[in-house]
């Protein structure tokens, strides 16, 4: 873990804090006696230097005042306890630090009842509305977007459709001896996780089904269960096919699949100056799907009917969110700016700055080349926006919980992923193992505190925070 740099420490405070896990209502911002206010914001970036600079940069130019940007890193923002002083007013952060800074108490709500703001929710890309924000009844962030993973596939050599589910796969492998490789995906880091997730949404994810990787009234993790044992099981097989010997991240994957080396990969479109697009035809297909869902209740296998939605995507695995910090002495003019960000117009201008974000208003499936910049053709730019705007259509997706430490969670089950694919341990071995470190870090955590955060996020109330 780095350590902090100087110019960080009197953004982050260095001492724990166990708050509510929801924050109180939000305070009453007292006008400014002077003729002319304090118009100055500061904002914490979290891994995105880039995306900083430019919002600074904007944000001023448009007369709206002066930005002040802190950047840090994620392990510097995790050593702090995701703590906030109060003359940081804005922070700009990963999907997967939602939890955790709900957890400390450090977001303040953001009351879209309380006149018009201007949020324009309708013109939001569906899932990101709802699914990757929500926290019971409350806004405590607003989404900046989210790449669309998608399974990539060339053309010429995929003349007729892809394989439609995850089980097809084997039978699309070039020979053995073929120099291009038959299937990529990404294995590094927390990447095995999301991989495996993405594979066992559409048996997990139906709907009247809420709880999916925790068991909401316990906390349990279900990753133990059959589906993710067969899920696993399938990915072992198929990686011993392929004879897999690195585990590549998304953009590794990419990069290899544009310099024509993979028949097929799950993946989406990343820039890259050092690597030239070749020149064949780019086939582009929603994630995969099941032939069979799992009734957990009836502990059978249902064979999946055409009625039944039979796409069901994994989202949330990168992706941006802006929220306001809870102790902000300038809390109308914070979410002025959260508002202004996640606006049509400053968001198309600002988030393609961001390789972990994406379209977020259907307004801006027209401009999807904005943020591929030239990483696929024209014509697959199309079916990369409309695959994107068809997942948003859909009634559900899969996403990991917003609970607290679940960098840590994923982190375990993206170990198992690797020791098993890595033929260190059986797929029902690595996965048991994985829940007991689960355990471990909900008893860490508290169960009650993990509880209430993993109903609120999954859009369920209680009573017990509704100040």
């Amino acid at each position: 873990m780095s350590k902090i740099s100087a110019a960080c420490l009197p953004v982050l405070l260095l001492v724990w804090s166990f708050a509510a896990c929801a924050p109180r209502t939000k305070p009453t911002v007292v006008p400014s006696a002077k003729t002319e206010p304090d118009r100055s914001l500061t904002a914490v970036v979290v891994d995105d230097p880039k995306l900083g600079e430019s919002l600074s940069r904007r944000w001023t130019s448009e007369g709206n005042g002066t930005l002040k940007v802190t950047n840090v890193t994620e392990d510097e923002f995790r050593k702090a306890k995701f703590a906030l002083q109060p003359e940081v007013d804005v922070v700009v952060f990963a999907n997967r630090l939602f939890g955790d800074l709900v957890a400390e108490g450090q977001l303040l709500e953001i009351d879209e009842a309380a006149g018009s703001l201007g949020i324009n929710r309708e013109n939001m890309l569906a899932h990101y509305r709802e699914n990757l924000t929500r926290y019971g009844n409350q806004t405590l962030a607003l989404p900046l977007g989210a790449p669309q993973t998608v399974l990539f596939y060339r053309a010429d050599l995929l003349p007729e459709k892809p394989p439609r589910t995850w089980a097809e796969l084997t039978t699309f492998l070039p020979a053995e001896n073929s120099e291009v490789a038959g299937f990529l995906e990404p294995l590094s880091g927390l990447w095995a996780a999301h991989s495996l997730l993405a594979r066992v949404a559409p048996a997990i994810r139906f709907r009247g089904r809420i709880s999916t990787v925790f068991d909401l009234e316990t906390v349990k993790p279900l990753i133990t269960s059959e589906p993710f044992v067969r899920a696993l099981t399938e990915m072992v097989d198929l990686h011993q096919k392929l004879q897999t010997k690195e585990f590549l991240s998304p953009k590794e994957v990419f990069d290899r699949f544009v310099a024509g080396k993979a028949k097929m990969a799950i993946t989406w479109p990343q820039p890259s100056e050092t690597v030239e697009l070749l020149k064949f035809e780019i086939g582009v297909a929603r994630l995969l799907s099941t032939a069979e869902w799992y009734d957990a209740a009836q502990e059978k296998w249902i064979k999946r009917d055409e009625n039944m939605q039979r796409n069901i995507d994994y989202l949330g695995s990168e992706g941006r969110l802006v929220g306001v910090a809870k102790n902000t002495l300038r809390a109308n003019e914070a979410i002025a700016f959260a508002v202004w960000l996640t606006g049509n117009q400053a968001s198309q201008k600002l988030m393609p700055e961001s390789q972990a974000a994406g379209p977020l208003r259907m307004s801006h499936l027209a401009s999807v080349g904005l943020w591929t910049k030239g990483s696929i053709p024209d014509s697959t730019v199309d079916l990369y926006s409309d695959l994107t705007r068809q997942v948003h259509e859909e009634e559900m997706c899969l996403t990991f919980p917003r609970v607290a430490r679940q960098t840590e969670y994923l982190d375990a089950l993206a170990i198992a992923v690797r020791s098993a694919i890595a033929g260190q341990l059986p797929p029902a071995e690595a996965l048991a193992d994985a829940a007991q470190k689960w355990q471990k870090i909900t008893e860490s955590v508290g169960l009650e505190k993990q509880k209430e955060l993993l109903r609120r996020t999954e859009g369920l109330l209680t009573s017990k925070f509704t100040d």
